[in-house]
């Protein structure tokens, strides 16, 4: 298991990561720049829950307490960036969700700070759940201030990277006990059916190039090997 999330971390996201920074260097500009940091915070919610499994099943693997601690701070960062660039561009539709978005990381927050304990897993699966939504709903709402749609594109790679880190969490979650192995099911067959709308419309637009096809083809043969490891050999 502990293998596997180690593969996960070196191989999966790197080419994801990769992806992300080859399509931001195409359409970057302020704007853009700030999409990504806002967007980056649904990787951090993943990466501190993921830090949660790991200190609650004992694994020290690149000191998830750290991990966990670095995250909060990321996450908490990105947003209060995004609200003071929101309010200074006079960007007022996103404001209110960012102070959404507080709210319920306040909750989460609590969660995840708090000594790990296997029957929290599920609330904290649907808090987090709940916080990325919101920010899904925030990233909407700013890129109805982009007019040229380049943002959509931006955010699609930033969504690969954190199907990335919700893949790696389910795993652990699981691993862990933590979750009902029907749901854990249900959910990995959505992630990964989600991760394959992302790819085609990666591959649909026009940032795409051979060297993006090279990464995404490198992207297939860790998935495939991902939905062997649980038991599945069937792509959704």
């Amino acid at each position: 298991m502990y293998i596997f999330d180690k593969k996960i971390k070196v191989i999966l996201f790197a080419f994801i990561i990769s992806i992300s920074n080859l399509m931001a260097n195409t359409i970057d500009s302020s704007f853009l720049k700030q999409m990504r940091v806002l967007s980056e915070s649904r990787g951090s919610v993943w990466k501190a829950y993921k830090a949660y499994d790991l200190i609650g099943m004992n694994n020290n693997f690149k000191n998830p307490q750290n991990i966990l601690k670095d995250s909060v701070k990321s996450f908490e960062l990105g947003i209060s960036n995004t609200n003071k660039y929101a309010t200074s561009h006079k960007l007022t539709k996103i404001v209110p969700i960012l102070k959404e978005i507080n709210t319920q990381w306040g909750e989460l927050k609590k969660l995840l700070t708090a000594t790990p304990k296997k029957d929290k897993v599920n609330t904290i699966d649907k808090e987090a759940m709940k916080v990325t939504r919101t920010i899904i709903k925030a990233l909407k709402a700013m890129g109805s201030y982009d007019k040229s749609g380049n943002w959509k594109y931006l955010e699609q790679t930033q969504k690969a990277q954190n199907i990335a880190e919700r893949l790696a969490t389910i795993y652990l979650s699981n691993s862990w006990g933590a979750i009902d192995p029907k749901r854990y099911n249900k959910m990995m067959d959505k992630v990964i059916g989600n991760y394959g709308k992302v790819v085609k419309l990666i591959k649909n637009s026009k940032f795409y190039n051979p060297e993006i096809k090279k990464i995404l083809e490198n992207a297939q043969k860790d998935l495939e090997y991902f939905t062997m490891m649980r038991g599945n050999t069937k792509l959704s």
